[in-house]
């Protein structure tokens, strides 16, 4: 769990030995708190050291919290890819209604690339590495942006490169490539390294094209 999401019970101080208190999950950023209800509360007794304990349904109700904490965490990566504002009000943007995480990603990054006001060449651009995303298949909704994906994203799409008219196959000879893998202090300290991927390659007449693992820019 990192800093920028962690749980917070009996907030209110409501909670006592029979009378039960909420269990909230607290998303900071920017020095601003937003205070989520997980779905349970408990007593006094039974939350010790950020976990419930000493109730019959514990494993379950720890497991259901921790799920939500994972999938806030998952959105503050997405957020972090797309380089948006690490505010709560974008955070927010990212919820459902009913408080889960975002129904379909492939959908709102579409909807994304059309509504944005952009440069039609970086809008193709763009529309090339949703295809690539496509054929991926492995980012179905937010809780799919996770570091694993990103990382596999990157080697299929090594894999999936073309290979130059006048490359030397004899030899192996490859295209150059450079990844640079950031880690950022700012979030998430062991989970939020940044990917980003830049790769050049030529494919009959003269074109150069640049990648990163960010699904938008």
């Amino acid at each position: 769990m990192s800093k920028y999401v962690r749980l917070f019970f009996n907030r209110k101080k409501k909670a006592t030995a029979t009378v039960a208190g909420a269990i909230e999950i607290v998303v900071c950023l920017r020095r601003e708190r937003c205070y989520f209800h997980s779905g349970h509360s408990v007593t006094l007794s039974q939350w010790e050291n950020g976990m419930v304990v000493n109730h019959p349904r514990a494993v379950v109700i720890n497991e259901e919290i921790q799920k939500k904490v994972t999938e806030f965490e998952h959105i503050l990566i997405a957020m972090q890819v797309n380089k948006d504002d690490m505010t709560i009000a974008q955070f927010k943007t990212y919820l459902s209604v009913g408080g889960g995480n975002r129904r379909n990603f492939m959908a709102w990054l579409r909807e994304r690339i059309n509504n944005r006001p952009l440069r039609e060449g970086t809008r193709k651009g763009h529309l090339t590495t949703y295809k690539a995303l496509e054929r991926f298949g492995k980012f179905k909704t937010f809780d799919d942006v996770t570091l694993q994906h990103i990382y596999q994203f990157d080697l299929f799409i090594g894999k999936n490169k073309p290979i130059p008219p006048k490359a030397n196959r004899s030899s192996g000879a490859r295209l150059q490539s450079t990844t640079t893998t950031s880690v950022s202090s700012r979030m998430c300290p062991k989970r939020s390294v940044l990917v980003s991927s830049k790769r050049t390659h030529t494919s009959g007449s003269k074109t150069s094209v640049g990648r990163k693992a960010t699904v938008l820019t």
